[in-house]
């Protein structure tokens, strides 16, 4: 596939969507519980996708979808639920960066489950991943003081809540390309969503209703229509990406972005401390994701 311009800007605006989402989730994380505030922001992407869906010819559906895709929706509800917990309790940049162990997962999977092979330069990043993780949680004044890595990072309560979202977005996408064997895209963007909305309201009726988990104030929901309108533009997006350039190079550019977002937008939104372990770590990083995904 070639990088043409619409190609290149969609995959930006994919990127920068998903760093906004990222960044007003954290603000979004004040005014609603974690469950509620994922069970709005799916609800609110839906008539996204229900116009999608019916503008598209294809509308077959296969009882073979039911189990992947039941896998891939349990999946990322979980995923989604964790990262704003993870986003709520600690700050961005200590965070959102973990998400580039998924790439690492995946790759290390693939090579001791599924007998793929890997290259040195995805080895190479991997390494370089893993050092870049390490880099986050070095004491600010020690570069390469990793003796403090593991006591930083248990004390920091989000970074445990985001490796279980990088495991369950490590699982996703498995299950998705097993379940778009079955069905269309757009079929399985609407199932996807409308189903997991639905458990989650489900979820918070079962545990109390509004009662115990209370819609957000009317000061919340300025900024949760934020996140849900750049999560939508982000999800459509990544769907036109994924029809002009290969999965990889649209999975490189928007962790790239979103790893310098969150240390951008962490010290000018919220004053996170910027570190030079923390920005050695996230160059280390961006280099190593791309040297996983597009070798």
């Amino acid at each position: 596939m070639e990088m043409t311009l619409p190609a290149l800007l969609a995959v930006a605006g994919c990127g920068l969507c998903y760093a906004g989402a990222d960044f007003t989730r954290k603000s979004a994380s004040r005014h609603a519980g974690p469950a509620m505030l994922v069970a709005i922001i799916f609800t609110a992407v839906i008539p996204l996708y229900i116009a999608l869906f019916f503008a598209s010819g294809n509308h077959v559906f296969s009882r073979a979808y039911i189990l992947p895709g039941s896998l891939n929706i349990l999946s990322n509800v979980i995923a989604n639920i964790f990262f704003v917990r993870a986003v709520f309790a600690s700050p961005l940049s200590k965070t959102v960066p973990l998400l580039s162990i998924t790439p690492v997962l995946t790759a290390l999977i693939g090579f001791f489950f599924l007998e793929e092979t890997l290259v040195f330069s995805q080895w190479g990043g991997i390494v370089l991943v893993v050092l870049g993780i390490l880099w986050l949680y070095v004491p600010p004044e020690k570069i390469f003081g990793f003796a403090g890595v593991w006591k930083n990072f248990i004390s920091e309560p989000g970074a445990k809540f985001m490796c279980v979202t990088a495991l369950f977005w490590t699982l996703a996408p498995v299950f998705d390309r097993v379940a778009l064997r079955h069905v269309d895209v757009p079929t399985h963007a609407l199932i996807h969503f409308t189903v997991s909305s639905a458990l989650l309201w489900l979820w918070i009726f079962l545990r109390g209703g509004f009662k115990k988990n209370p819609l957000p104030k009317k000061e919340g929901w300025k900024i949760i229509g934020i996140v849900a309108a750049f999560y939508a533009c982000a999800m459509g997006l990544q769907m036109l990406s994924l029809k002009m350039v290969y999965v990889g190079i649209m999975e490189s550019v928007k962790r790239v972005i979103g790893q310098i977002s969150a240390i951008a937008l962490g010290r000018i939104a919220f004053g996170e401390e910027i570190t030079t372990p923390k920005i050695l770590g996230v160059i280390a990083m961006c280099i190593g994701v791309p040297l996983i995904l597009l070798s």
